[in-house]
């Protein structure tokens, strides 16, 4: 045993000098934990551990403050926890794993502060490590969560206590592990009623906020914690991950390395981006879209259980047809050639009213009637129609689908992206600072004060992003709403 700790301070000295930059252990948070809880709350964080150590290790969780403990095995991209003097896992060299702590509040003191640390040996403390950003610091309040609805637009730690993925089933070819179908708290259902869905539409763009502020990458994945870690692995093996650590390379003008809103500090650097953590975790358009309502509101009575992450499905885009919803000819279906039981809500009218239950919209003497769904598309296929001008008809939470190539714009005829309108307005709203760019609008991405935001996931992923003409608008084929309605 003697012979063991030597060995193991020898190589913690000599791993100092080399890795005085970088820990042989590096911790760092993909979902943040709370800042504060109630006394009757469970609060969730996830942090990443990657070694790059040289060599493979056993593993041990060592101080975990009072009223904090590790949930085992919560999805296939967390480590493989046992429990026994302290938690323990093994992890190999130039591999990483997820843990997630469960934090309850009314096991604990005033403040959880500290942790997660992480030790060769925690019983001498021996090469341990803590997160390089985002560490364990929550305040702990004496009351009980209050039940208005207003206090909890913003609250997901019910929904955050859940498994983000599905851990029974297998992994899907490209994309990763399934979502879970998230549960609803019993005590928040009342939100959703009796005003006229404001409080869903307010906790929808908040969900989607909560989101950004983890900063995910664009991926070809379905939650938010599937871990693909194999750089030369092709999109058959997990999916693909947006590689690109800079901000239009080559342009000194954009500049900024990783991505907009990241501080190139801490674990916010560009080797981390690429070698350890944020590369590697994301969705693509339509699995955001998807995971966003599920993660808010799913459970409810307002889905039915959520929709597709297909986006032309999700768009009601049925296969083998190009239609927009102008251009829809009826025919023996009642809803024409478009919708599905995957897609998500009903269309949009110009006039901001929902269709019918055969996705049809009222005539209005304002509106063209040969034209009467909210989009830049005309019954003739073409882009002709004004979209800016009816903006305010817009609801935030609407889906606005894309019609247009996501590398170059150039115009399609199918449906390739989707996007969250917010209903907010760059700095007015949201800090001109926190808008990130807009890889096919060089131009037209800078905000403005006043200019309209969505939130999407592509390019460097989800993000604020001004609802440029060059691409959202100029190309916008149809908008689904969700809420208020409930399927039938």
């Amino acid at each position: 045993m003697k012979g063991l700790r030597l060995s193991l301070l020898t190589f913690y000295f000599c791993a100092s000098s080399v890795y005085a930059a970088i820990p042989p252990f590096m911790i760092t948070p993909r979902i943040n934990p709370p800042t504060q809880l109630y006394h009757n709350e469970i609060g969730t964080a996830v942090y990443q551990v990657a070694n790059r150590s040289g060599q493979n290790f056993n593993l041990q969780l060592a101080d975990l403050p009072a009223g904090v403990s590790i949930v085992t095995n919560p999805g296939p991209s967390y480590c493989n926890i046992t429990q026994g003097k302290y938690y323990q896992f093994s992890l190999a060299n130039n591999s990483m794993c997820l843990i997630k702590l469960r934090i309850n509040a009314a096991q604990a003191g005033s403040v959880v502060q500290g942790g997660p640390k992480i030790c060769i040996d925690a019983d001498h403390q021996i090469n341990c490590n803590l997160p390089m950003q985002a560490p364990l610091n929550v305040r702990i309040l004496s009351s009980n969560l209050p039940a208005l609805c207003s206090a909890n637009i913003s609250n997901f730690n019910y929904t955050l206590a859940q498994n983000l993925d599905k851990t029974s089933e297998p992994i899907v070819p490209n994309w990763g592990i399934p979502k879970n179908d998230f549960t609803f708290s019993s005590s928040m259902t009342s939100c959703l009623s009796g005003d006229n869905g404001e409080w869903a539409r307010q906790r929808l763009v908040a969900a989607a906020n909560f989101w950004v502020q983890q900063k995910l990458n664009y991926c070809h994945h379905y939650v938010p914690d599937w871990l693909h870690v194999n750089p030369a692995a092709t999109e058959a093996d997990a999916g693909y991950c947006s590689p690109n650590p800079d901000l239009m390379p080559g342009s000194s003008y954009y500049g900024q390395r990783v991505r907009w809103n990241y501080n190139g500090s801490g674990s916010e650097t560009a080797y981390n981006w690429q070698t350890n953590n944020y590369m590697w975790y994301g969705m693509d358009c339509s699995n955001f879209t998807s995971f966003i309502y599920n993660f808010a509101l799913g459970g409810t009575d307002l889905l039915s259980g959520p929709f597709t992450g297909d986006v032309e499905w999700q768009a009601g885009q049925k296969e083998n047809t190009e239609t927009s919803p102008n251009q829809q000819t009826g025919g023996p279906d009642p809803k024409g050639e478009l919708d599905n039981d995957a897609a998500a809500g009903r269309l949009v009218c110009w006039n901001g009213d929902t269709s019918d239950s055969n996705n049809e919209c009222a005539a209005d003497q304002r509106y063209d009637t040969l034209n009467p769904y909210f989009s830049a598309i005309d019954n003739n296929g073409h882009r002709t129609l004004d979209v800016a001008s009816n903006l305010e008809n817009l609801q935030p939470g609407d889906l606005l689908y894309i019609a247009a190539d996501l590398k170059s714009g150039a115009v399609k005829d199918s449906v390739t992206h989707v996007v969250i309108w917010t209903g907010k307005k760059a700095g007015i709203d949201v800090p001109l600072s926190q808008v990130a760019p807009e890889q096919i609008c060089p131009t037209e991405w800078q905000p403005q004060v006043g200019d309209w935001l969505i939130i999407d996931s592509h390019y460097q992923g989800a993000d604020y992003r001004v609802f440029t003409p060059c691409f959202y608008m100029n190309n916008l084929w149809g908008v689904r709403r969700v809420i208020p309605w409930t399927r039938s």
